[in-house]
């Protein structure tokens, strides 16, 4: 059972990892769709600032 349980929380991060990148390609790719390739640098640094436009580009 410890393996099953092990095997879960392992695919559980997986999932959770996968959802992360492909929330922040979506993110990324409106932002260079939308000309603001100034922004990328203050989207991978800021985490308080990535919500924002994450809210911004109703991703979230």
């Amino acid at each position: 059972m410890c393996d099953y349980s092990k095997y879960v929380e392992e695919r559980g991060m997986e999932k959770g990892i996968e959802k992360g990148e492909a929330l922040l390609a979506s993110l990324l790719e409106k932002l260079y769709d939308d000309g603001r390739e100034e922004d990328v640098p203050v989207v991978l640094r800021d985490k308080m600032k990535r919500k924002k436009y994450y809210q911004e580009y109703g991703l979230l």
